[in-house]
């Protein structure tokens, strides 16, 4: 079929009014269908009955270290799951926190706060002139949104069967120090299902400060990223950017164990799929 900006006016009022007919015959069907992305089957859900009965005493909810799991928790999660997703991810259990809401909820106070308060003493985004991040595409719109949201300029960044385009984003970020992040989903990727390669990860992982303006100062110790851990990790060592600062890069690697240092004009990484940051 030819484009519709190569149709006369005839044709097209043809068309509308074939759509308009099929659209109403659709309307009369009385269809009433969940379309929501990304909801578990029956199935999958029955996987988790037995966590319903789990707990029979009041003697199972106490940590191992000796915290009453039925009160407030810690900020940092409850030891046995950072130690079960430190051993997933091959790396300590105190390099882990364990959040207990959604990761999207986590973007969006990682980005409210670089707004409002800016990260690690660095100057609040909500003072300068202009913010931009760097989305790959296809992506989740659910992610876009929250930079849409705050009114930050999005610029597409084609995906490849590698990961994002990492000659763009090179580019990109060299010439425009108004760019500040970059939505990366490094594990099976929305919704491609895309597993960045380790060229990828080795190129995100070596972006260095290359304009003037602040973005981040955070002392790091060494980037761990593997191929059979959830997401990845940066590794920050006495920063101030814990519960801000989603600085990853990877979903696939082998252990990293070069310095990667934020300086001035560095980007800030925000990874998708996963909340256990440090």
């Amino acid at each position: 079929m030819k484009p519709y900006i190569e149709w006369t006016k005839e044709e097209l009022v043809a068309e509308k009014a074939r759509l308009e007919q099929e659209f109403a015959e659709v309307k009369a069907k009385g269809l009433n269908l969940n379309i929501s992305r990304g909801k578990p089957a029956a199935a999958q859900l029955d996987l988790t009955e037995g966590m319903l009965t789990v707990l029979s005493k009041n003697e199972d909810t106490f940590a191992e270290d000796g915290t009453d799991c039925r009160n407030y928790g810690v900020l940092t999660g409850i030891p046995e799951a950072r130690k079960l997703i430190g051993d997933i991810c091959e790396v300590p259990a105190e390099n882990v926190i364990v959040y207990g809401n959604a990761s999207l909820t986590i973007m969006f106070d990682t980005v409210a706060r670089s707004f409002l308060k800016g990260v690690a003493g660095c100057t609040p985004w909500n003072k300068l002139d202009k913010v931009k991040f760097l989305c790959p595409v296809p992506g989740y719109d659910r992610h876009f949104g929250v930079t849409e949201y705050f009114g930050v300029e999005m610029i597409n960044v084609q995906m490849t069967p590698e990961g994002p385009d990492m000659d763009m984003v090179e580019k990109l970020v060299a010439e425009d120090d108004a760019i500040k992040g970059i939505w990366c989903v490094p594990k099976y990727s929305n919704p491609q299902g895309i597993v960045y390669s380790d060229a990828v990860v080795d190129r995100l992982a070596a972006l260095r400060h290359v304009q003037r303006g602040d973005v981040l100062k955070a002392k790091t110790q060494h980037v761990h990223a593997q191929r059979k851990g959830i997401g990845a990790r940066v590794a920050l060592q006495k920063s101030h950017v814990l519960q801000r600062l989603y600085h990853a890069i990877g979903g696939g690697l082998r252990h990293i164990h070069q310095p990667v240092q934020f300086g001035k004009g560095q980007i800030a990484m925000l990874l998708a799929k996963g909340q256990q940051q440090l």
